[in-house]
């Protein structure tokens, strides 16, 4: 979400099938998203 909940990543279904998809959660509870090919 960013903003006031804008979601980025919907309509996106086969990204998981053409990158691999990783999170991190920092201390501050920020979340990390990568994507890599």
């Amino acid at each position: 979400l960013l903003g006031r909940g804008t979601r980025l990543w919907d309509g996106l279904p086969s990204l998981d099938l053409t990158h691999t998809v990783t999170t991190e959660v920092a201390e501050s509870g920020t979340i990390h998203v990568n994507f890599a090919r």
